[in-house]
């Protein structure tokens, strides 16, 4: 579970994109993926100490947030529409996620009335503004994660939604 949340988004993109999938070529990937869940499993089992749900709501927004931006950076290395990088910068941050939930029979966050895809578009949109001024690469970068992240944890902590349909 832990390798798909990981890797889905961007094995998409990849796909789509028609380059090569990023683990394949880099097992340091799959490696990091693996060993992260296990020292996670390790801690949650080992210790005393119950993590509250909004501690693991608050990391899946930061990967959220960093792989939307991460996701856009790479489609705008080739040379994509600017909507298609952040389409692809999306797909990158909630596809995995997406995949996670299918697989534990959960109803994914991307289909909720959270904000959710929407900071992921919001961070994939940052970026692709920050890019066209004059600043260093990683101002860019940190900052269109930050601006993602702040509103995520604003959407979790004030409960931002956006409207929902009446069945």
């Amino acid at each position: 579970m832990a390798f798909v949340t990981a890797v889905g988004g961007g094995t998409f993109r990849d796909l789509v994109l028609d380059v090569p999938v990023f683990w394949i070529d880099d097992s340091n990937y799959i490696l990091i993926a693996v060993g992260a869940a296990i020292a996670a499993l390790l801690v949650v089992r080992s210790s005393k100490y119950h993590f509250p749900r909004r501690t693991l709501l608050v990391a899946d927004a930061a990967g959220l947030a960093l792989f939307a931006v991460l996701g856009t950076q790479k489609a705008m290395g080739q040379d994509v529409a600017i909507a298609t990088a952040i389409l692809m910068g999306i797909l990158t941050g909630v596809g995995g996620g997406m995949i996670r939930d299918v697989m534990a029979q959960k109803v994914p966050l991307v289909l909720r009335s959270e904000l959710y895809a929407t900071v992921a578009a919001i961070g994939a949109g940052s970026y692709v503004i920050l890019s066209l001024l004059p600043l260093p690469y990683l101002v860019q970068t940190i900052l269109s994660i930050a601006i993602a992240l702040v509103i995520r944890i604003g959407a979790i902590k004030w409960k931002w939604s956006l409207p929902v349909y009446p069945r």
